[in-house]
C-alpha cells in the first residue's frame, strides 16, 4: 500500500519478480511525473487499485489539454498470471498519450477505469491494447 501524494518526483514505476505481492494499492495524487508505468511477471498479484489523480501531471483541478497528450508516457501490465482485477480511479493517467498495454493476463476478470457520469479522462489519448499470447483480443 502506498499512501496519498507519495513519490511525486519518480519518473519510472516498474515492479517485476516480486514473489509474494498479492495486492497493489496506490493512493491519490501519487507518482505525478512518471513516464513509464510497468508491472511485469508478478505471478502472485491479484488486485491493482490506483486512486484519483495518480500518474498524471495534469490532475483534475489543473487539467490542461495542451499538456495532456504526452506520447512518451505509456503503461504496461503483463505476465501477471493471477491478476483478477484492475481499478483505476478518475484522472489517473490522464496525460498518458502512448500505449495502455495489457498482455498475457489470463485470469483477468474486471477492469474498471474512471467513473460513470463524471469526467474521468483516464488514458484519454492512449491506444488501448489487450493481448494474449501475441494475439490481439
Amino acid at each position: 500500500t502506498i499512501g496519498d501524494r507519495a513519490f511525486m518526483s519518480s519518473y519510472v514505476f516498474r515492479l517485476r519478480n516480486l514473489c509474494n505481492l498479492h495486492r497493489l494499492e496506490i493512493g491519490s495524487g501519487c507518482f505525478r511525473h512518471v513516464d513509464i508505468f510497468k508491472l511485469d511477471g508478478l505471478d502472485t498479484l491479484m488486485y491493482v487499485n490506483i486512486g484519483t489523480n495518480s500518474f498524471t501531471e495534469t490532475p483534475e483541478n489543473h487539467w490542461n489539454i495542451e499538456r495532456a497528450n504526452n506520447k512518451r508516457k505509456s503503461a504496461y501490465i503483463s505476465n501477471c498470471e493471477n491478476l483478477r482485477s484492475i481499478t483505476i480511479d478518475r484522472y489517473s493517467f490522464s496525460d498518458f498519450g502512448g500505449q495502455f498495454n495489457l498482455y498475457n493476463l489470463n485470469s483477468l476478470i474486471s477492469i474498471k477505469i474512471g467513473s460513470i457520469q463524471q469526467n474521468s479522462r483516464n488514458f484519454i489519448w492512449s491506444s488501448f491494447i489487450i493481448r494474449s499470447n501475441d494475439k490481439d483480443v
